[in-house]
């Protein structure tokens, strides 16, 4: 019978550690706060890959690859929380994770020599998988049930003032994390605080979205395309119709670009002679053009 009862508690407790889930984590970096959520309106999981997914013969099953809710947000050294709260959201590519995309491309380095005062917001999108789908963000007012959880949360943990709003917000993508941006700026209500969005060798198509995007006033859009990256084609796409619309925009090569150019010009394709893995970091190109965007730098203390 004592057996039994053990049994009983270990299932019940199990039970209970399931229901209540992954516990938040927060440590301190070099760069800043950084912080592991789990969230009811994470990207995943999402009943539309219950089944799994297929591309090209590959299949990639739910457990694993479309379960995990995490989102880490790195709150920079120095940040300074006010009433108006400005969000930097990057979006990983295909055959990545969170904590991979973190270190392999040296985010929270690159997001802490910017000296934005915002919070950066990397969610977890389908983890080690080859597919673009966006999960619950891709679909009408994803994302923005998304942002207003991370705001509550955020002022929960008193990490921003309780008045605190949505103010500005900066969309980032690297290779297939260009469809969910696409599905953002196109789907939901808070898309006109949505004030940049560059896209890091990630125009793989959807550029009419992202060119009514555009079209609203004050937006800064860069599309970073390389050689080998298989956006070439899609960018020149987006040149052309840009020229028969009108848009100014401005070319330039990423061994070139002058922090002017970065500054004064809304619509840019930059040309990359490096790999499709290494358009963010190497160069600091991540750094640079967040660096000379429209988000306020953090005051430097007298």
């Amino acid at each position: 019978m004592k057996i039994l009862k053990y049994l009983v508690l270990i299932i019940v407790m199990i039970v209970i550690f399931v229901s209540c889930g992954k516990k938040q984590i927060s440590e301190q970096t070099e760069f800043g706060e950084l912080m592991h959520v789990y969230l009811d309106n994470a990207p995943f999981p999402d009943e539309d890959r219950k089944s799994g997914h297929t591309y090209e013969g590959e299949f990639f099953p739910y457990e694993g690859h479309y379960d995990d809710n995490t989102v880490a947000i790195l709150i920079p050294n120095g940040y300074n929380a006010t009433d108006e709260t400005d969000f930097v959201i990057h979006f990983h590519g295909w055959n990545n994770s969170v904590d991979s995309v973190l270190s392999q491309f040296e985010l929270l380095k690159q997001f802490g020599n910017s000296q934005r005062n915002a919070i950066l917001i990397v969610p977890q999108g389908p983890k080690y998988s080859k597919d673009s789908y966006g999960g619950k963000l891709s679909k009408d007012g994803g994302f923005d049930r998304f942002m207003n959880e991370i705001v509550e949360l955020l002022k929960k943990e008193k990490k921003i003032p309780q008045d605190s709003k949505l103010h500005k917000m900066v969309l980032t993508a690297h290779s297939g994390g260009y469809k969910v941006v696409s599905d953002i700026v196109s789907k939901n209500k808070n898309f006109k605080k949505i004030k940049e969005v560059y896209l890091f060798d990630a125009l793989y198509g959807e550029t009419t979205k992202f060119l009514d995007w555009v079209n609203v006033a004050g937006h800064k859009f860069f599309v970073l395309y390389t050689d080998d990256g298989g956006t070439m084609k899609e960018t020149k796409k987006l040149s052309k119709i840009l020229q028969g619309a009108g848009f100014p925009y401005h070319y330039q090569h990423t061994r070139k670009i002058k922090q002017w150019e970065l500054i004064k010009n809304p619509i840019m394709i930059l040309h990359s002679d490096l790999g499709h893995n290494d358009v963010i970091h190497k160069r600091n190109m991540y750094s640079r053009i967040l660096k000379n965007g429209r988000l306020k730098a953090i005051k430097k203390k007298k």
